[in-house]
């Protein structure tokens, strides 16, 4: 019995002199692992005791005999343990290893990503979008994991700055990756639209539309129905623009979209000055104004201001219309906005020709062209020509006048706007009675 109760007892020893290695030497593990661990070291401890014992039989337990067995346990699973704790440590160090290399990369790219911000933001407060439109090429040569959305930011920024090659590529290799990306097929159908390619611009424009309903998405319907409406503006169907921007209108109001409330306001305010009803037209424009003022929306300000001169010259307020023409380019000056600018060098030229200072009036449509032109604005470089040929028909140059109204007509046909067409022509038929008389 004595026996039965020193083995008892020594087996309480090692296993609490187990439990003290473990705290020692082994990492935290699942309650499942540490209790197999215990059980193997306990029945390792009765075997070695059970050695002990045996070859002690015939003499009394010492404590330097309870003391060697508890030694020789200790040794025996410290020598396990420390190869299981070996390995684990190895595998920590090849961790720490991994996640230092990936701190120094992340570490770089945050770098990167905060200076290229920081130099953008510097860019977008001073104005100075060529700049902006060569960092953002830079920056999306050298680094490819961000390349969608700096591919979205160079095709607005260069649609903006008129470099329309280098919209197009970027939208393309957008659309290349998420065939059915909004803003991709939005700006691709404000290039057509630019180009006088109005059908293809219209395909864009719906595309973007039946997505848009498709996922119940509304801001995307309320954009693409503004931009419908606009398309339907240039070919002449007021009546279809109109539908499609109170359409856009009512979503945007429902959204508290202010800048599309704002916007559409505009093209609304656009429609009514076509159909000659000037007070409604200003109504709409001014309350874009209000809008945009209290956003700081330069853009839809620029267009404001230039609607505002485009109803003052027909009124015959040509003071007051050629003061917020200015307004409406130096705004677009700023913003680096080419086809603002364009418009209002056309605009002002009316002013000019209104007053009869035909000079004037003339320089304003060829700087008007210098960038219509090259631009491919198919329809401002129509107007142009028109604009031209009633300079040069009011000087008595009928030879240069018809060579300018020609090449207006051609292009009016190209882009789809038979009552630019039908307007012009009537122009040259009388060309032609005047050359009979």
């Amino acid at each position: 019995m004595k026996w039965v109760i020193f083995i008892i007892v020594v087996v309480i020893v090692v296993a609490l002199s187990g439990l003290q290695i473990w705290k020692l030497y082994v990492p935290e593990k699942t309650k499942l692992a540490r209790s197999i661990q215990i059980v193997v070291f306990v029945l390792g401890a009765i075997v070695v005791i059970a050695g002990v014992i045996k070859e002690n039989l015939l003499s009394p337990p010492s404590e330097q005999l309870i003391n060697e067995a508890v030694q020789k346990a200790i040794e025996k699973y410290a020598d396990h343990s420390a190869g299981l704790l070996q390995g684990k440590l190895d595998d920590a160090y090849r961790e720490i290893g991994r996640l230092k290399e990936q701190k120094e990369l992340l570490a770089k790219a945050i770098g990167r990503a905060e200076h290229v911000e920081r130099v953008l933001k510097g860019i977008r407060e001073n104005g100075d979008v060529t700049r902006l439109l060569e960092v953002l090429i830079e920056d999306r040569d050298r680094n490819r994991e961000d390349l969608i959305q700096r591919n979205r930011e160079i095709a607005a920024v260069a649609y903006l700055r008129g470099d329309i090659d280098i919209a197009i590529e970027a939208v393309g290799e957008i659309l290349k990756e998420l065939p059915d990306d909004l803003f991709a097929l939005n700006q691709r159908g404000h290039i057509h639209k630019l180009r006088g390619q109005l059908k293809e611009a219209e395909d864009c424009y719906k595309r973007v539309l039946q997505l848009g309903r498709d996922a119940s998405e509304e801001e995307g319907q309320a954009v693409a129905l503004g931009n419908l409406g606009v398309t339907y503006t240039i070919r002449g169907e007021l009546d279809k623009a109109e539908e499609m921007y109170k359409k856009a209108l009512d979503i945007n109001e429902k959204l508290g979209r202010l800048k599309g409330v704002a916007g559409n306001h505009g093209n609304l305010g656009l429609i009514y000055m076509d159909k000659g009803e000037l007070d409604k037209a200003e109504e709409m424009y001014l309350k874009s104004l209000e809008i945009a003022e209290k956003l700081g929306l330069e853009e839809i300000i620029a267009s404001g201001y230039g609607n505002l001169g485009s109803i003052y010259r027909i009124r015959g307020e040509l003071d007051k219309a050629e003061e917020m023409l200015i307004k409406s380019l130096e705004i677009e000056k700023k913003l680096g906005r080419l086809v603002g600018m364009a418009s209002d060098y056309g605009n002002l030229g009316l002013v000019y020709k209104t007053r009869g200072e035909l000079d004037k009036a003339e320089e304003m449509y060829k700087k008007a062209l210098e960038i219509s032109e090259p631009g491919g604005m198919m329809e401002l470089t129509a107007n142009q020509y028109g604009n031209l040929g009633n300079v040069y028909e009011q000087r008595g140059d009928i030879g240069k006048a018809r060579e300018y109204w020609e090449k207006a007509v051609e292009l009016y046909k190209r882009i789809g706007m038979p009552h630019m067409v039908e307007k012009v022509e009537g122009w040259l038929d009388e060309l032609k009675d005047k050359k009979g008389s």
